[in-house]
């Protein structure tokens, strides 16, 4: 008889010490920006490759098996190993930083920072990328990227959280006399769940935008046209 074991993911073994840190799904799930299901599909991934229960799960609490115990040091031993070793394949390629940000963080003051980093360290070099949230969550827990720009706030106790800049949010209109939106030329921009609910609570008909979108540029270029529509 052949048996085919499954293959582990790095990402898997973080999602694990996530779970055993919240000991929680949903909020393991918020904090890794990550469905609530994928996050049970990594733990079950998980389970199989070991070939045991990691956890058991009650009403209102989850709680580590003596398995997932005896795992929970050898992952956080392999993900400090994975992050020393990278660390050193760096050192020894040169000095640089890594900056991540979300679409709209990127257009609120990416280029600013980049200036900044580079006034400071002016012997390092910078890679800069523009990433999903989940993304740009997913990696600074794996380490691969130092300085995260987010417009939404990335939850975890590892991270740092510095607030660089505020920016008062309202409903603005273009070319048009109309005093209240309407779903026929409403844009949306993607602020977050947190403002998203907050907004659709207060005017109900704006779930239906004509237009959504993560880009304040591509917003802006395009709020005239829709208005004139």
């Amino acid at each position: 008889m052949i048996r085919c074991e499954a293959s582990m993911d790095i990402r898997f073994l973080s999602t694990f010490l996530e779970v055993a840190n919240t000991r929680h799904f949903g909020k393991a799930a918020e904090n890794l920006y990550l469905t609530q299901s994928a996050v049970s599909a990594r733990i079950k991934l998980v389970e199989e490759y070991f070939q045991t229960t990691l956890f058991i799960r009650h009403r209102n609490s989850i709680q580590l098996t003596p398995a997932g115990e005896k795992l929970l040091p050898f992952a956080h031993q392999l993900s400090d190993t994975l992050r020393d070793a990278k660390r050193e394949l760096q050192l020894e390629s040169g000095e640089f930083v890594v900056c991540g940000a979300t679409q709209l963080a990127s257009e609120l003051g990416f280029t600013s920072i980049l200036g900044a980093i580079n006034e400071a360290f002016p012997d390092w070099s910078v890679k800069a990328e523009v990433l999903t949230l989940e993304s740009l969550s997913r990696q600074l827990h794996e380490r691969s990227i130092d300085i995260a720009l987010s417009s939404e706030p990335l939850k975890s106790e590892e991270i740092q959280a510095v607030k660089l800049l505020h920016v008062p949010l309202a409903l603005y209109a273009c070319h048009t006399a109309d005093r209240e939106p309407n779903g026929k030329n409403y844009v949306s921009v993607e602020w977050g769940a947190k403002i998203r609910n907050a907004l659709y609570h207060s005017r109900y008909h704006l779930r239906e935008a004509r237009l959504r979108t993560n880009s304040l540029r591509l917003a802006m270029s395009s709020a005239g046209s829709l208005a004139n529509a």
